[in-house]
């Protein structure tokens, strides 16, 4: 049985459910009559999915489920002795509010499939026919109690005493109200709301990311993000043979309306920064290809290109964090002083020796895609299927970079660069918000 639809908090179901109602009132404008039936019948949708069927995200809902919940809203009804034309319109204006719900979420690409697509719609029952003639008018009044129903029986007397030329004038007329209010119903600035609103949303992305760069200008070893967009899907309309033309209906320059923006991917730009002197004998800079690699606690290993390193309590090599640099170096406590060459090779010097010790080769790694890398933060990155295994090898092979001691690798966010940027999105914002600005304009009275 459909109990009356309760919502709890943080529901990820109900969220895409407000966005959905959102989009009727500011967008179709709906009336708030009808925004409230799709409320209540949308969570009465929700409650039974997220509820009864635990399901939590919107993907797992299948069709099966939507004919489960149809079903039982049915039963409920019919307990509650609704039936006829109450009963039916009730589930056809569910059903009709579910497809539209998952209708919209393809389109805006929030889930791939619509799982109301493949069920057939309750029909629409009805008690009488839409038209009756008086002698059936009489038979209906005859069977029903006059006591009770007197309103009903006088207004099934008024239509029925119409006259048959009298009706067909009346749908005339109403028939020719609706050519002249065809042009009314036009959606070309409903979609520009929404495909400039995608716009904004893209361009608050993109300056988002020229935030974030420069914010990390200072940051050892930081490579910039880049956002890049993609188009989405196209609506082709193909144009209809009329008896004043005898053009077919393929259009050579083709007749597609486009739906918006999105964002494609934020990816690193792979490139070598340059290269700042300091005055601490461990840190190491790449020059080239590769990363350091480093021992997280939980025993995974991640990459760098932050070379900012320095010893422990025990001698050894560790990152900033205190994280062990690998392959573990660990420096005698009594060496007076430390070398590490481009080829990886750390040599320590002890006290009363001439000749320097090698304590241990410092390795680096390679991968085919080093842009599918997760960004873990603290400059660590970590492997992915994206990005390939993981090849490791001594600095200054062939395919590696080589390392410079005493120096570290500084961002390679170029200022100016981020700057113009940053200008281009808030001119692309504004260009977008003054279209929904006319956009309300052309969907508001004419005066």
């Amino acid at each position: 049985m459909i109990k009356e639809p309760t919502i709890e908090r943080n529901n990820p179901l109900w969220e895409l459910a407000t966005e959905y109602l959102s989009h009727l009132q500011f967008e179709r404008r709906l009336s708030n009559n009808t925004l409230y039936a799709y409320n209540h019948d949308l969570k009465k949708y929700i409650n039974f999915m997220y509820n009864e069927l635990q399901l939590m995200s919107i993907d797992s809902i299948q069709s099966a489920h939507i004919e489960k919940f149809v079903n039982e809203l049915s039963d409920t009804l019919k307990m509650e002795n609704k039936e006829g034309i109450k009963k039916s319109s009730s589930i056809h204006r569910l059903f009709s509010t579910i497809r539209g719900f998952h209708q919209y979420l393809c389109q805006l690409r929030i889930t791939k499939n619509d799982p109301s697509q493949l069920l057939v719609p309750p029909r629409l029952t009805r008690s009488i026919p839409t038209t009756l003639l008086v002698e059936e008018v009489n038979q209906i009044i005859q069977s029903i109690d006059l006591n009770k129903f007197s309103s009903l029986a006088r207004i099934l007397q008024f239509f029925a005493a119409r006259r048959p030329e009298t009706t067909a004038a009346i749908r005339r007329r109403r028939g020719l109200k609706k050519i002249k209010d065809g042009n009314k119903k036009r959606t070309g600035p409903m979609k520009a709301l929404q495909i400039a609103a995608l716009g904004m949303i893209a361009q608050q992305h993109k300056t988002e990311v020229v935030a974030n760069n420069l914010a990390n200008m200072n940051t050892t070893g930081y490579q910039r993000r880049r956002t890049e967009f993609s188009d989405l899907l196209y609506i082709v309309a193909e144009r209809k043979p009329s008896a004043s033309s005898r053009a077919g209906e393929t259009v050579p320059g083709g007749m597609v309306s486009g739906q918006g923006v999105q964002v494609a991917s934020i990816y690193r730009i792979i490139e070598q920064g340059s290269l700042r002197a300091t005055e601490n004998t461990l840190d190491l800079a790449i020059q080239g290809e590769g990363y350091f690699q480093v021992l997280l606690p939980n025993g995974d290993t991640a990459y760098t290109r932050d070379g900012t390193f320095q010893l422990n309590g025990q001698g050894q090599v560790v990152t900033h964090d205190g994280f062990a640099v690998q392959p573990g170096i660990n420096v005698p406590v009594e060496a007076i002083d430390v070398t590490i060459n481009s080829s990886g090779e750390v040599l320590a010097i002890l006290a009363g020796e001439d000749e320097p010790d090698n304590v241990g080769t410092i390795q680096i790694a390679t991968f085919p895609n080093q842009g599918g890398l997760e960004a873990l933060g603290d400059n660590l990155f970590r492997e992915t299927a994206a990005s390939g295994p993981a090849n490791v090898n001594n600095p200054s092979q062939a395919g590696f970079g080589s390392l410079l001691q005493g120096f570290v690798e500084a961002s390679n966010v170029n200022p100016i660069d981020e700057i113009a940027a940053l200008i281009a999105a808030q001119r692309a914002y504004e260009m977008n918000s003054k279209v929904i600005q006319t956009a309300d304009q052309m969907m508001g009275p004419s005066r």
